[in-house]
């Protein structure tokens, strides 16, 4: 009868065999993996994984390694990771990478995540495992979403010697899941209130400058001040809602810096989702400091200076999945491209400046950057 109402010979069945195995072959071949080279879609290479990642810095990051080892009270010291709570090599890779920040630089002030903290679906039960595990000692110990067994093996983060969580996370959208669900893997209803990845991080809803028990929420240090967003809200009131908050927060800000960070980007090079165009928001306006705006989403690192606002992309931080962007046409104000490996950022934030580094897990400077502050 053939295939497909076709009538085939041998020699057709062979040669449409050989093509299905050199398609095949080719979709799963990194160095071959032209069916998935579009700018609007991702493309995953595991091998860079397996290797562990350098046990040393190869070069320094601008100032910051004389500033810090000098004048380490002058400043504020913080790494960033984003895209990264997927349990696996690549994560582990960069928790490595964090761990040499640690050795290099010293204890940092805090580590900030850019969203999509726990792969796939935001679930109760793998929080701990895609976060916990990695850089537990940054995290007050979570009152929900952890079993016994993994509170006795975690090192949590010592809040007698620092009662001010150091681990600063946003929403992503996969950790927004079981709010868009309605309730989360359990059953348990979840709404933007309370869902999953809040009652893990229970100390944001009591912080100060707190909205809806964490999910946006605001953190002073001397030398800047963070601003998280949720940018997964959907609805036109909520966000005008978290807009407002954020336009009077910046407002009353004293510090020479601005970090305003949520999990999509606004602008971006790399389309493998669509920009959020709702959050092309005037940040410079609502303020007479510096703001900066810092997110993921799309798995690569970008910097961009859109109508003299800074914008970084940094979604390297552990998902195996990494964007075409080196090949895409340049979103306008693009200064920065990156895609080949994983990495994070080191930060320090002073009265006059604001500094950071997107390091490959290889121990490459990929991109330095140095803000001003900003003059009266």
């Amino acid at each position: 009868g053939g295939i497909f109402g076709i009538k085939m010979t041998c020699t057709h069945v062979v040669v449409l065999f050989a093509v299905i195995c050199a398609a095949w072959a080719g979709f799963f071949d990194d160095k071959n993996d032209n069916l998935l080279q579009t700018c609007d879609t991702h493309y995953y290479q595991s091998p860079t994984c397996f290797s562990p990642a350098t046990s040393k810095l190869k070069s320094a990051c601008g100032s910051i390694d004389k500033e810090v080892k000098q004048h380490r009270e002058s400043g504020t010291l913080f790494f960033q990771i984003g895209d990264f709570g997927l349990d696996g090599a690549c994560e582990r890779q960069v928790a490595d990478l964090v761990k040499v920040f640690e050795k290099h630089f010293g204890e940092a002030d805090f580590l900030q995540t850019l969203g999509d903290n726990n792969y796939w679906n935001g679930h109760c039960d793998t929080l701990h495992k895609n976060i916990g595990a990695y850089y537990g000692k940054y995290i007050p110990e979570p009152k929900g979403c952890v079993t016994e067994e993994q509170r006795r093996n975690t090192q949590w983060q010592n809040t007698t010697k620092n009662s001010q969580p150091r681990f600063w996370p946003c929403i992503g959208n996969h950790d927004y899941l079981p709010v868009l669900a309605g309730h989360d893997w359990e059953g348990t209803p979840a709404t933007k209130d309370d869902f999953p990845y809040l009652r893990y991080f229970d100390y944001l809803g009591k912080l100060e400058n707190s909205k809806h028990n964490g999910g946006y929420y605001h953190v002073k240090y001397p030398h800047i001040e963070l601003y998280a967003l949720n940018s997964n809200l959907n609805s036109t009131k909520d966000q005008a809602e978290m807009v407002s908050w954020l336009e009077e927060s910046l407002g009353k800000s004293t510090a020479p810096f601005q970090m305003i960070f949520g999990h999509h980007p606004s602008h971006s090079t790399a389309l493998a989702d669509p920009t959020t165009p709702w959050l092309r928001l005037p940040f410079d306006s609502w303020t007479k400091h510096k703001p900066v705006y810092f997110c993921g989403h799309e798995h690569v690192y970008e910097r961009l200076n859109v109508d003299e606002h800074v914008h970084v992309i940094n979604g390297l931080g552990g998902h195996n999945w990494r964007y075409y962007i080196t090949e895409c046409e340049p979103a306008a104000g693009s200064q920065k491209r990156y895609n080949e490996m994983h990495g994070a950022v080191v930060g320090w934030a002073t009265e006059e400046k604001l500094e950071w580094c997107f390091y490959n897990v290889e121990g490459d400077v990929v991109d330095h950057m140095v803000v001003p502050k900003r003059e009266a």
